[in-house]
């Protein structure tokens, strides 16, 4: 469905959409994608069809599944029990590194142009230990 509609076959998108499993019609990517097809027909101002607030968890490794429909920020925070260099990025791919001085650092990040299910990932690289609180899509 995603490149029926980069090929503009908007018709075609929709088949393809409607043609899924009922299972797995509120899932993150069909939501973000039917979003996509509702604003290029000109439905006029379309909703997030995506669950906000979402509740995030961090796994062990320091990721966090999240589902994006549009331009939005994650929020987080980080404690750090001695100064600690920490990476992150998304879907695997390192986008920045920073340093945490001893105590809570609240740290904002934005999910760009991303849609649909992404991955992101905070990674201790030198000092710490570190903490992941709370996190949320705002």
């Amino acid at each position: 469905a995603e490149y029926r509609l980069s090929q503009g076959a908007l018709d075609s998108a929709r088949s393809a959409l409607d043609a899924l499993a009922p299972a797995a019609q509120n899932e993150c990517d069909v939501l973000a994608v039917r979003r996509k097809l509702a604003q290029l027909e000109g439905a006029p101002a379309v909703p997030s069809a995506l669950p906000q607030p979402q509740a995030l968890r961090w796994s062990d490794t320091g990721a966090l599944s999240v589902c994006i429909d549009t331009q939005r920020e994650l929020l987080t925070s980080i404690e750090a029990a001695k100064p600690a260099f920490i990476a992150w990025g998304w879907n695997e791919g390192r986008n920045g590194v920073l340093y945490l001085a001893p105590g809570r650092t609240n740290v904002r990040v934005s999910t760009g142009n991303r849609t649909g299910r992404q991955a992101f990932f905070v990674r201790t690289l030198a000092g710490g230990p570190v903490t992941l609180g709370n996190a949320e899509i705002r």
